[in-house]
């Protein structure tokens, strides 16, 4: 009977391992992000994360409505530096008003939903808006997020309605 119990206990912490495995592999990018968001919200502070979205809500309009997008931004990498140059700009110039943000309460748990939800937008817009296909290829899994326009629509309202509920 031990040799059974060992060798169920064994398949289950196999199936275990191959299926986290398996999730950390197809949700690479987004795990990676949410990570980078944590950190940054860790390291500056939770007003600082919501001054970092309200930077990439900011920098969604201007980039598509760039008027000279067609030629000076025909360059994947040249597109993605300019996307991040009015995340970053417009994330300072929010965060001199962060008096105005309300300010986050509560602990870890909501540092931890602000920063998926932050990836979330993050990789919205790297999948829809601005050319990272052409530099990195997501995982059909990570795609599947964003596929439906009901799918892009919740992650790019999920945030703002965080920050409403994770605020005080």
């Amino acid at each position: 009977m031990d040799g059974n119990l060992e060798q169920s206990a064994s398949g289950t912490i196999e199936w275990l391992l191959n299926t986290a495995l398996h999730f950390g592999s197809e949700f690479f990018a987004f795990i990676v992000v949410a990570g980078l968001a944590g950190a940054f919200g860790v390291y500056f502070g939770r007003d600082r994360l919501v001054a970092l979205l309200a930077g990439l809500y900011i920098a969604i309009p201007t980039f598509q409505f760039f008027p000279w997008g067609s030629n000076m931004l025909a360059n994947p990498l040249i597109a993605i530096a300019f996307f991040a140059l009015i995340a970053i700009l417009t994330m300072l110039a929010f965060s001199g008003l962060s008096s105005f943000f309300p300010t986050s309460s509560g602990g870890f748990l909501s540092l931890l939903i602000l920063s998926v939800l932050t990836a979330g937008l993050i990789l919205f817009i790297a999948i829809k808006i601005i050319p990272v296909e052409s530099i990195y290829t997501f995982s059909d899994a990570t795609k599947a997020l964003f596929d439906s326009s009901t799918a892009s629509f919740l992650w790019f309202i999920a945030p703002v309605v965080g920050v409403f509920f994770l605020s005080r």
